[in-house]
């Protein structure tokens, strides 16, 4: 209604036209004017609260444009975790179709022994029957210790300074062996296991190798001291000498960056060989060699994390280590690794695997190893239970024990 009265009066007052009073015409349009002015202030009110409401709506949109790339990270991570999840499992699967196809294999070169036991076990007891067991009473065995009764043992089963009597050197065994001698235990069971110098007997054989794998197996890594004692020098001066030659040779290398050379170096200052022993040194030497890869540093590296040695104890670093470097082959990293897994330190305790890395170690001719799986068969730890099986690594072990003691 402004915007007509103010057309129509410059309209009017374009064309000249008369008025009769020309002040009413002006009157009329300050009116139109102020009524525009007012219809302008209220467009004004509304489009300012137009624009208010529009950033409301601007600001509500950004924050759920917010949550929602939240939601979208969210499934990502999830499907994430799922993605490895699965194939862990896959993983896990795959080595468990692996391991039953061992224990089928097993089972097959089991069933094919106890047949030949069979055959030979009546051969066997009749050639026992025609020797000679008279026992020879030398010297009263409350008087020896049980080092001795094992020396003397070994002299009648090898004829060494006497004649060769099988039987007597099986008194002499078992008096060494009741006494707590390890060799003693296992060259005992040797003799009753291949019906030598007594009547063959598996399961008297199985006592005793039990008993000398009970001493220094699985019990051997929770000692410190027995870990390390195998690799502590008992050799002559000139012998030392060759160590300490070798050792500076390695630190020259080692200094070098030759990777081998940092791990030998190690070594010599873990067991002193040729140098002062120093774990400090060791882990600083094992640690250089190990970020590396070198597989025999990492387990070196596992070993002082394991004990506390150059490092605070911490079995989630040793389970580590152990673990980089069994993947690697390393049969010393395997075993210890299974001793994590059996002990349940610095991982879920499971028997299943430790029974899985002992079997590894043990077939690549780890001795410890080889008495660790002999117990999980004996003990059915991890496995089913099977005296023979147990039987056949605790034999290897003891064969290979020997041949250390006889070096």
């Amino acid at each position: 209604m402004g915007e007509k009265k103010i057309f129509v009066t410059f309209y009017r007052l374009s064309a000249k036209e008369s008025s009769k009073d020309w002040r009413s015409d002006v009157d009329i349009l300050k009116d139109a004017i102020e009524t525009l002015r007012a219809s302008l202030s209220k467009m004004y009110s509304q489009n300012e609260k137009l624009r208010k409401e529009l950033v409301s709506v601007n600001s509500v949109n950004i924050r759920l444009k917010q949550e929602n790339d939240e939601l979208i990270e969210e499934n990502k991570t999830i499907k994430k975790q799922w993605v490895d999840e699965h194939t862990r499992n896959e993983k896990y699967q795959k080595e468990l179709i692996e391991e039953n196809q061992d224990l089928k294999e097993h089972i097959i070169r089991l069933s094919e022994e106890n047949e030949a036991l069979k055959q030979d076990k009546e051969k066997l007891e009749q050639e026992l029957t025609q020797l000679n067991t008279k026992p020879l009473n030398i010297v009263p065995a409350s008087q020896k210790s049980p080092k001795v009764l094992l020396a003397m043992g070994d002299k009648f089963y090898n004829g060494d300074g006497v004649a060769q009597n099988y039987a007597e050197a099986v008194r002499w065994y078992k008096l060494a062996a009741e006494g707590g001698n390890v060799t003693a235990q296992r060259n005992l069971g040797n003799c009753y296991y291949d019906g030598v110098g007594v009547v063959k007997n598996i399961a008297e054989a199985m006592k005793w190798y039990k008993m000398a794998a009970d001493q220094s197996s699985v019990g051997a890594h929770d000692n410190p001291k027995n870990n390390n004692s195998k690799n502590k020098s008992r050799t002559s001066k000139a012998v030392r000498e060759n160590h300490k030659a070798r050792a500076e040779i390695y630190r020259a290398n080692a200094e070098q960056g030759d990777v081998s050379a940092q791990n030998n170096l190690g070594d010599c200052y873990y067991y002193g060989r040729g140098v002062q022993q120093n774990y400090d040194e060791a882990f600083r030497w094992y640690k250089v060699s190990a970020d590396q890869g070198n597989a025999s540093a990492q387990n070196g590296l596992g070993n002082c994390y394991y004990y506390g040695r150059g490092i605070k104890q911490d079995y989630i670093e040793a389970a580590k280590w152990y673990e980089c470097a069994a993947k690697k082959g390393n049969p010393e990293a395997q075993n210890n690794y299974g001793q994590c897994y059996y002990f349940g330190r610095g991982v879920v305790k499971d028997e299943r695997r430790a029974f899985v890395w002992f079997k590894r170690a043990a077939e690549k001719g780890n001795a410890d190893a080889q008495r660790n799986l002999g117990n999980c068969y004996y003990d059915g730890r991890g496995t089913e239970r099977n005296a023979a099986e147990a039987m056949k690594w605790y034999k290897l072990a003891a064969e290979q024990d020997n041949n250390e003691d006889s070096d």
